[in-house]
């Protein structure tokens, strides 16, 4: 097994040092040649900072129960993994790459103030049909036990050769299509600006109406996970203190100033939604939320070394 290249960090990296390097950093070689770098990036006893906890939760409707809200750790994680993506030695430009897919578990809750070690690494890359996959891994513990853990999965459109690999977990969401409808809300219209100085996620798509059209959308859009933490809010209760799997599947823009539709269904211990922005009649979000009853990982056959 190759060694993974270990980045330690006393803070947080700067959100502006990262953009910087995804505009102006040239990528090595070809895209589809270049496997991805074996890159780890930790920080240790870190807890959230609470005046972003507290914007977070306003900016989601969601109260303050003093256990971490279940997509929160992606902000944890925002600037270790933008500052992995946009290194040098990364070959895939991010300008133009789409947040495809989230797949999660969270082994119980995590309070508010518990010291946490925060690890993010490159996952896989793979060409598909409509261009190349990558992963990125995400996994939170506390005095060694795992509380926490996600693959978010991107993808750079093109052309790169007909070898297509198989995507894993592309095909966990099943289509629904006997769905009721089950809540209607609104995308504020300045939600791309406020989301961003939570996250550190100032992707022109969300915070410029001007911009956006230059990536080919009528508008600004809503950031994906602010939508998913506003879904989930509106969704049954699940089991509080139970493991809970969460697969997320990016179809769509949902525009920001526009209103959209959840549609839910129920199967025994999953709750499965879309979402709908508009009149747009096919989903821009697709997900489930599953109790476990047994102990799981994502990553079992993934490398965190102790050191």
């Amino acid at each position: 097994m190759n060694s993974r290249k270990i980045l330690s960090f006393s803070k947080k990296p700067s959100s502006l040092a990262n953009y910087a390097r995804i505009i102006l950093t040239r990528r090595p070689g070809k895209v589809y040649e270049s496997p991805l770098p074996r890159l780890l990036g930790r920080m240790e006893n870190i807890t959230p900072d609470p005046d972003n906890l507290i914007r977070y939760r306003e900016v989601c409707g969601l109260k303050n129960d003093g256990k971490l809200p279940v997509l929160y750790p992606h902000v944890l994680a925002s600037p270790l993994y933008m500052h992995l993506l946009s290194r040098k030695e990364f070959p895939i430009p991010l300008i133009g790459s789409l947040h495809l897919r989230n797949h999660i578990i969270r082994h119980r809750p995590i309070d508010d103030n518990e010291p946490l070690t925060l690890e993010v690494m490159t996952g896989e890359k793979r060409i598909v049909k409509q261009g190349i996959e990558f992963d990125f891994i995400i996994l939170l513990k506390s005095d060694g036990e795992r509380l926490w853990e996600s693959i978010t999965t991107w993808l750079k459109k093109g052309n790169y050769g007909t070898m297509y690999s198989p995507s894993p977990h592309s095909e966990i969401i099943k289509p629904i299509y006997d769905g009721k409808e089950h809540a209607e809300s609104y995308i504020p219209e300045n939600i791309g600006k406020r989301f961003a100085r939570i996250t550190g996620d100032y992707n022109p798509i969300h915070i410029s109406r001007l911009a956006a059209p230059l990536f080919g959308l009528k508008r600004d859009v809503a950031h994906a996970m602010w939508v998913c933490a506003d879904t989930i809010r509106q969704l049954p209760r699940h089991e509080k203190d139970s493991p809970l799997r969460i697969d997320l599947a990016f179809k769509g823009p949902l525009f920001l100033d526009s209103r959209y539709l959840i549609k839910l269904k129920v199967q025994h211990n999953r709750l499965r939604f879309d979402t709908y922005c508009g009149d747009n009649p096919r989903p821009c979000i697709q997900g489930q939320i599953e109790n476990l009853k047994a102990k799981t990982t994502l990553c079992r056959n993934i490398f965190f070394p102790e050191s």
